[in-house]
């Protein structure tokens, strides 16, 4: 995204000869200081992890199930490297959402930070005290990719634009990701994403979305354009 961009420039892009990245990185000119100062070379290499992944397992190969695997991102107290939603409201959006999970208790799976410390949950992980709230979903500390090979899910859901949603598109499944005002994505690489994701900006066109996966209604999404070029940097389709 355009905040990341401008984040990477102070540490990266200024300052070492080779910069590796996911898809091709087009920077906005018009800011001065890309338009009037060395940068380093850009080099597209995809996704290693993924690639590794997909070649050793067959992740589209799996009967759709009505399972749903929830990564909850929220941390709070580490510096982060973009424009997010405060706190505050990211732990009331993680009430919403399960709130609205509660309808299918049974194939509801919660993934939480593995190997975590009781430390780390006290002082930056607030996630694990809203869940006592919620002590009959299931929860996975597996890494993501081995939670997703394990449960084989219908619907993942992300609840920000951060890396386990890039982790869930070569799976065989529905993705929904809720948006951020602070968070600008490019432009093309939007395009691409909506060919396979299920944006929602709310807490009410989430639940819209959830109710239609429920239902068997909800638009089945699998384009591979953005993971062929994007992820496993393979530019033919």
């Amino acid at each position: 995204d355009y905040s990341a961009d401008k984040l990477h420039a102070l540490s990266d892009y200024f300052f070492c000869s080779t910069f590796l990245s996911y898809g091709n990185i087009k920077l906005n000119n018009k800011l001065n200081s890309f338009s009037k100062y060395k940068l380093c070379k850009f080099k597209k290499i995809g996704s290693p992890k993924i690639k590794n992944f997909i070649k050793k397992n067959n992740v589209k190969n799996y009967d759709l199930t009505k399972k749903v695997v929830f990564p909850v991102n929220i941390t709070c107290g580490i510096i982060r490297t973009k424009l997010v939603m405060a706190s505050a409201e990211r732990c009331s959006l993680i009430k919403d959402i399960f709130e609205i999970l509660k309808k299918d208790l049974n194939n509801v799976i919660v993934k939480l930070y593995p190997n975590i410390n009781n430390s780390f949950i006290e002082q930056m992980y607030p996630v694990k005290f809203i869940l006592n709230q919620y002590n009959k979903f299931k929860i996975c500390e597996l890494d993501f990719l081995s939670s997703i090979k394990k449960h084989k899910p219908g619907l993942i859901i992300i609840e920000e634009i951060s890396t386990p949603l890039y982790d869930s598109i070569p799976f065989n499944c529905e993705i929904i990701c809720f948006t951020e005002p602070l968070t600008r994505i490019k432009s093309d690489l939007r395009i691409k994403l909506e060919k396979r994701i299920h944006f929602v900006k709310d807490v009410k066109e989430f639940e819209e979305k959830y109710n239609l996966f429920l239902n068997n209604k909800l638009l089945r999404k699998r384009d591979n354009d953005f993971l062929n070029v994007e992820i496993i940097n393979n530019d033919i389709s």
